[in-house]
């Protein structure tokens, strides 16, 4: 009976010990994986956070996307392309292009300008082409953006009844002679040899002659160099007579969202009507009593969107991509 209840304590003992073993063994298991792991998935939500977090930033900034903040994002950056692709996505509901046709669009012009012209510069007029000449900009064309709205409206005949007192548009009215000054900050002047070339939606034409008009009366320009071009015919200009891949459905998607005002959403240009009218707002910018022109060329350069950008952004990638693919 001793032998035996010796036996029987140590057999209980030896349970009791097996058992706490078996209970023990997954929470030490568990324990040692949370002291590997745990510190690798917390720095892991911490870069993600922080890469969120420089998304938020890039978008919100003020002004145009520009190479250098291209470069930074794909070395840098990339979860805000990723995120720059998901917010597109949702934009793409509510328009007929897309970045990846922006950014083919963007690079089949810039290539045939640089073909047909050599040196240039791009005077895009209001929101319409601004999309597309957002990334020609990236792609190394010189381009001003004029954020110029209203123009159809204008009644050019008032001109001619106080000729003597209003020689020219521009001093008819402020607005006009401010983008006139605008186009000389930005480097149209008397001593460029390249041409000019006036690139909008020409749905009447009315607004690109009037510009063409603006830059003839300051009488310092050559005007044989001066070519108004209308975006869509243009494209299909390319498309039927280089070997441009250029698809009919691209250029429709982009000429539709032009002609329901669409691009104003998915560019960084403002609204800046010639006679003053319209509200400040989101989208529209208005002369401010006594403003000198500093502040307002600053104005329509750090005007921006959090949605144009991220459009930018994505079709200056998609048009980057094309340019490696050709070089």
């Amino acid at each position: 009976m001793k032998i035996g209840s010796i036996d029987t304590i140590n057999i209980y003992k030896a349970l009791r010990a097996s058992k706490r073993k078996t209970t023990q063994s997954p929470t030490s298991t568990n324990e040692s994986s949370l002291a590997i792991y745990c510190p690798q998935n917390t720095q892991i939500a911490l870069n993600t956070q922080k890469e969120d977090d420089y998304f938020k930033f890039f978008i919100n900034k003020k002004g145009k996307v520009t190479k250098k903040e291209y470069d930074e994002v794909i070395k840098k950056h990339p979860r805000t392309l990723v995120l720059s692709k998901k917010l597109c996505e949702d934009i793409q509901k509510r328009t007929n292009s897309s970045p990846e046709t922006i950014g083919k669009i963007a690079h089949e012009l810039k290539k045939f300008y640089d073909k047909e012209y050599g040196k240039y510069t791009i005077i895009s007029v209001g929101t319409s082409p601004a999309p597309v000449t957002e990334v020609m900009q990236n792609l190394g064309s010189k381009v001003i953006f004029l954020p110029i709205t209203g123009l159809r409206e204008l009644e050019q005949n008032h001109l001619y009844f106080n000729r003597v007192n209003y020689p020219t548009l521009a001093s008819k009215h402020e607005n006009l002679q401010a983008i006139m000054d605008y186009c000389t900050k930005k480097g149209i002047t008397k001593k460029d040899t390249e041409a000019i070339i006036i690139l909008d939606l020409c749905a009447s034409g009315k607004s690109a002659r009037i510009i063409k008009q603006l830059l003839v009366e300051r009488k310092d320009l050559d005007e044989d160099k001066i070519f108004v071009h209308d975006l869509t015919k243009t494209l299909e200009f390319i498309k039927d007579n280089s070997d441009s891949d250029l698809t009919p459905y691209e250029i429709d998607w982009l000429d539709a969202d032009m002609r329901m005002s669409r691009c104003a959403k998915l560019c960084n240009v403002a609204h800046f009507y010639y006679d003053n009218s319209g509200k400040n707002s989101s989208k529209c910018i208005v002369r401010k009593p006594n403003e000198t022109n500093l502040s307002l060329f600053n104005r329509f350069q750090s005007f921006s969107q959090p949605n144009a950008r991220a459009w930018a952004l994505c079709s200056t990638h998609e048009a980057m991509k094309l340019e490696e693919s050709t070089n």
